[in-house]
């Protein structure tokens, strides 16, 4: 009965490798599943994570827009809105969030009414106060209260209307009666300055 014996051996190592083929093809089709589950699984935590940003995104933009409706409901409500007046708005408004980092009104003056605004900004004392950048205008929209004064003071003057990226805001804000949230922009005195 030798040749049964070998039969034997044939047929079990026959059976191992079936075995073993069964073995790897389960093995491969849980990693291919296990990797299918991990990228869904990454995929929500994706998808949740850009859910919580678009929220952030949602409520400081609402927060700010709120600001500005604030702002221009000051101006509106009041026939003279003081330095004083600005500094504790400003303050107010601030003080539920961290994230700002300058509140400025820019005032718009028609060229004829100009010479009067030099001389109310003089007399709040800032001498020398004039439009940046210099230059004939029909309308000019010079920064004239800008919170915190003492780091932005140099803001003062810089005319919103004649820079490239807070302009159409600036359009809008006159077209519309509504006052309108520009690109960021940097409040240098390079009329060319974003």
């Amino acid at each position: 009965m030798p040749g049964l014996s070998v039969q034997r051996q044939r047929f079990q190592v026959g059976l191992a490798a079936i075995l073993s083929l069964v073995v790897a093809g389960g093995t491969a089709f849980g990693v291919v599943k296990l990797s299918q589950i991990n990228q869904q699984a990454q995929q929500q935590v994706l998808e949740s994570q850009a859910d919580q940003i678009l929220n952030l995104l949602e409520s400081r933009f609402l927060l700010h827009k709120t600001r500005i409706q604030a702002a221009a409901a000051l101006f509106t409500s009041s026939t003279a809105v003081s330095r004083a007046e600005w500094k504790q708005f400003v303050e107010t408004s601030a003080a539920t969030s961290n994230d700002m980092f300058e509140m400025f009104w820019a005032e718009r003056v028609a060229a004829d009414a100009l010479p009067a605004l030099r001389r109310r900004m003089e007399a709040a004392g800032f001498e020398g106060f004039s439009p940046d950048p210099p230059g004939a205008r029909d309308v000019y929209c010079p920064i004239v209260y800008t919170e915190p004064l003492d780091i932005h003071r140099d803001s003062l003057g810089l005319d919103v209307c004649a820079r490239p990226k807070s302009n159409p805001a600036a359009q809008r804000a006159r077209d519309t009666g509504i006052p309108q949230v520009s690109a960021p922009i940097e409040l240098t005195a390079d009329a060319n300055a974003p």
